[in-house]
């Protein structure tokens, strides 16, 4: 049988996404460590919502725009990154932010807010790895 892409090739490209996703996989989980080392807490307020890209028509996701007050007294917005359904606005919400550079800010509403991005990465590095793996001890 003839194949169009060498399995060797394959088993390659295979072991490559695995580490740069293993890769990624430790450099999330050190810059989120990082975060949490210097980070402070505070309560911040839903206060509008931003809809992505897509303002005019209000199409994609929406990601609540949360302002908080720092320790220093200073008054901070942004703009989360996750998004939420069901933003219901002037609701109370916990916030982490760097001291250093208040805009440099989360909701820390749950596990998944701070952890998502370390889970997919490693889950994806799993995966490409593992098959990688495979092919080798197949061949």
């Amino acid at each position: 049988m003839k194949y169009i892409l060498n399995p060797k090739q394959v088993t390659i490209a295979f072991l490559g996404f695995g580490f740069l996703f293993t890769s990624l996989t430790v450099w999330f989980i050190w810059d989120t460590y990082k975060f949490l080392q210097k980070a402070q807490d505070a309560e911040g307020t839903i206060i509008d919502i931003s809809w992505g890209s897509s303002k005019k028509n209000r199409k994609g996701n929406p990601f609540p725009v949360i302002k908080f007050t720092t320790a220093l007294g200073e008054e901070v917005q942004f703009v989360s990154n996750s998004s939420m359904n069901g933003i219901v606005l002037n609701r109370k919400i916990p916030v982490k932010y760097d001291p250093q550079n208040p805009q440099n800010a989360q909701s820390a509403t749950g596990f998944l807010d701070t952890w998502l991005f370390p889970l997919v990465f490693g889950l994806f590095g799993i995966i490409f790895t593992g098959i990688g793996l495979m092919g080798i001890m197949r061949s």
